[in-house]
């Protein structure tokens, strides 16, 4: 089985976009790799990949993998902005991406056009929908290739190939890839992420790891790459995303076991951190 250090990506289309409600917006499904990432939409405002629809909130990012369907609805008059991305990944030569080809419902889709796919554990473990809003860097380096790819001369596949790799495999570490190296903070990690309920003061963190509070405070934040009270909150909204996902608890219910005293406090992180609701999250989730 591959790696992800092993695709040797080939951006054929790296731009803005504007999505107006047109005709070649309908189901379809592409013949490579496509990365769509939205600058935010109203509220009629969506995207459906396979039988899963998509608000288009801001940040909001949708992995495309070949031969998938999906659809664009976007009611007249209400246009969304977004960076697209094409990309072979596995091609050598004969890349699918400079020119996509799109089948569109109800013709049958043609494999034979398809860009090469390979087994890879680290590229099936992204997930089709990805806030970006939450990593802030990756959101304006995936802005920043369009950029590179209409400005560019001579060299411009070599930059852009370059910068969607490195892009790619930063993506996958941020979202998979443990970071912390001290085992005292790896330790602190791990209780976190089994009970982010828990409310503890800074005090009594760095005394259980045996260090001043100012010491802790710097070597958590180095460590994690966030502060304390930043990693408790996400991982607190990790954990309400897998309920939300695996249960049909109220989301009120969800809250409190989290520690939340208050359901607007729980919800205005949530939103903030993905770009939708709890109520709007769950309901864009297929049943299983």
């Amino acid at each position: 089985m591959r790696s992800l250090k092993d695709i040797t990506p080939h951006v054929g289309i790296a731009r803005p976009y504007l999505y107006d409600g047109s005709i070649n917006e309908r189901k379809r499904s592409g013949n490579c790799y496509a990365f769509h990432l939205f600058m935010g939409g109203k509220g009629s405002d969506c995207m459906t990949l396979e039988e899963r629809t998509i608000p288009l909130s801001k940040g909001v990012l949708v992995f495309v993998r070949p031969g998938q369907p999906h659809s664009f609805v976007i009611p007249p008059g209400s246009p969304v902005h977004s960076h697209n991305v094409y990309c072979d990944l596995w091609q050598k030569s004969d890349f699918r991406s400079t020119v996509p080809q799109f089948t569109y419902s109800p013709f049958p889709y043609r494999k034979e056009n398809e860009t090469t796919q390979e087994s890879c554990q680290d590229l099936d473990r992204l997930p089709s929908v990805i806030s970006l809003s939450a990593y802030p860097h990756l959101m304006d380096n995936f802005i920043y290739l369009s950029r590179v790819f209409k400005e560019s001369g001579a060299y411009r596949a070599e930059m852009a190939n370059s910068l969607f790799y490195a892009w790619i495999l930063e993506l996958h570490h941020q979202l998979f890839e443990p970071r912390a190296t001290d085992q005292r903070i790896v330790r602190i990690l791990r209780e976190i992420d089994a009970h982010p309920e828990r409310r503890l003061s800074y005090e009594q963190w760095s005394e259980a790891c045996g260090m001043r509070k100012s010491y802790f405070y710097e070597l958590f934040k180095k460590e994690s790459g966030l502060p304390l009270h930043e990693y408790i909150v996400k991982s607190r909204l990790n954990k309400a995303v897998a309920a939300l996902q695996e249960t049909g608890r109220t989301i009120t219910s969800i809250a409190i076991e989290l520690g939340y005293t208050s359901i607007n406090h729980f919800t205005r992180q949530f939103t903030a951190h993905f770009g939708v609701s709890p109520s709007r999250y769950r309901s864009s989730v297929p049943p299983s």
